[in-house]
């Protein structure tokens, strides 16, 4: 134990004495320790934010039913949403994640869009689409507890057109 009180007292010595003066003062030490102990608190802090807001991706959703339990995988949701991109010209569905978000379930979609003369109203068709996999989610699974649908619209290709 004293040993590892006097390897303390070294380290502790060597950084002091990045802080300190030439004359080291006690005041000085105990404004160092401080800073040092805010700054540790403050690193704390920050990690415990990130833990506790930090999204949460599942591995699916449970269903209660007569007989026990039902378990649909995110693959099998994430397969029902890419086949409705079929319905929507110029939107590619890349990526589907099933998040809780303050215990309410998100359906985050990650979208390519082709961009050209002919592309319609963006706003409108990612509207149309978010209400289809709502609406998809219930009448398929009967899965009613997925509350948003949250697009990030990753890309948009421009259409090339030939001269």
């Amino acid at each position: 134990m004293e040993q590892f009180r006097q390897s303390s007292k070294a380290f502790l010595d060597r950084i002091l004495s990045l802080f300190s003066p030439a004359e080291p003062s006690a005041w000085h030490e105990g404004y160092v320790t401080g800073v040092l102990t805010l700054a540790l608190l403050l690193f704390c802090c920050m990690l415990l934010w990130l833990i506790i807001s930090h999204r949460r991706a599942l591995k699916g959703v449970v269903l209660p039913s007569s007989n026990g339990s039902i378990f649909i995988s995110v693959r099998s949701i994430s397969d029902l949403v890419k086949s409705l991109d079929a319905d929507f010209d110029g939107i590619v569905i890349r990526r589907v994640a099933l998040v809780e978000r303050k215990k309410s379930l998100v359906i985050e979609l990650n979208l390519i869009c082709q961009l050209g003369p002919s592309s319609h109203n963006m706003q409108a068709m990612i509207e149309a689409l978010q209400a289809k996999v709502l609406e998809s989610l219930k009448s398929v699974f009967g899965i009613a507890t997925v509350s948003r649908v949250d697009v990030v619209l990753a890309r948009g290709k421009p259409v090339r057109t030939t001269f």
